[in-house]
């Protein structure tokens, strides 16, 4: 991006991501995640893609090669390095903020459908999955949904986002 904009031109990178720790995002996160992880002891809240992910570790066997690449497994943090890898190539002015938010998901199909299509895990190991293996993580996902929504609970759905920006001397 640098090599190809003109002197003055501006930049923008958005990176799906949770926010830094030692933000005050970070901070407000961490006390939203400590608030839902009681109401999920509760059973009172599902959260994607978490929840599809453990009933397939709990119910199909362990791959033998990574589930991501293996870029991203040693890169686990990319993320907070974003902002000094934009100025170390030479940006100037760059700025960064951080937005999350969590959709609340109205029926379990919908739950089920956001979950298989973006939980990468979830995707390749119900592909492969027996019939007989599929329909028993989907029923269980199912009741355990009908379970919490019963309960006045919620299916949730959280998204985070880093904003990143600079411009070119």
């Amino acid at each position: 991006m640098y090599r190809v904009l003109r002197p003055g031109g501006k930049m923008a990178i958005a990176v799906g991501s949770s926010p830094s720790l030692s933000t005050l995002d970070g901070w407000i996160a961490g006390g939203q995640h400590a608030y839902s992880l009681g109401l999920q002891i509760m059973g009172k809240r599902l959260i994607a893609c978490n929840y599809l992910d453990l009933l397939i570790d709990k119910h199909l066997p362990k791959p033998t090669e990574l589930e991501i690449t293996q870029w991203s497994n040693e890169h686990s943090h990319f993320t907070g390095s974003v902002v000094s890898l934009t100025e170390s190539v030479g940006f100037k002015s760059v700025k960064s903020e951080w937005l999350g938010q969590q959709a609340i998901i109205e029926t379990v199909d919908d739950f089920w459908d956001l979950q298989i299509t973006f939980s990468s895990k979830a995707r390749k190991r119900m592909a492969t999955a027996s019939e007989a293996n599929f329909g028993l993580i989907k029923d269980e996902f199912t009741k355990n949904c009908q379970k919490v929504m019963s309960r006045g609970g919620t299916l949730v759905y959280p998204t985070g986002t880093l904003f990143v920006h600079g411009v070119r001397p």
